[in-house]
């Protein structure tokens, strides 16, 4: 659906080819406004901050709902995740977004990451994470 709506200016070109010069222009005229006012609104929505996704959830608080010692299943926005921290965990905690390995949320305790709550320079450090060399390493045993 998409591509048609993309193309259509350039398959309107084909007015000119059956109808009168006049009554083709009186057609293809505000099939091609309309195609460049589109044109404009998808751009505009394209360039909107992400409003979903792991970007989001950066610095989201999140409540530990299953714990073992720093590895746990963590709760944020009615979906459980796999996280894991420098701290040990345990259920009910408190817990804020720090980054992302894969698809597993690295967290801190939220009292602990209460002073940096507005700083969004701080809320992208990440905690240290294996590098792709050991990671492979770790796969192929």
């Amino acid at each position: 659906m998409c591509h048609l709506i993309l193309s259509m200016p350039f398959l309107a070109l084909a007015l000119f080819y059956f109808l009168p010069f006049k009554t083709a222009v009186m057609i293809y005229m505000p099939i091609l406004f309309l195609s460049v006012f589109i044109y404009y609104k998808i751009k505009k929505a394209m360039e909107l901050p992400p409003k979903g996704g792991m970007d989001e959830m950066l610095g989201k608080e999140g409540e530990v709902v299953h714990s073992l010692t720093t590895e746990a299943r963590v709760k944020v926005n009615d979906e459980i995740w796999n996280a894991r921290s420098e701290k040990e965990l345990k259920e009910g905690e408190k817990v804020r977004i720090a980054g992302f390995d894969r698809l597993t949320l690295i967290v801190r305790p939220s009292s602990a990451d209460s002073a940096r709550k507005n700083d969004k320079d701080k809320r992208h450090e990440e905690l240290p994470t294996k590098s792709l060399e050991e990671r492979k390493a770790e796969h192929e045993k």
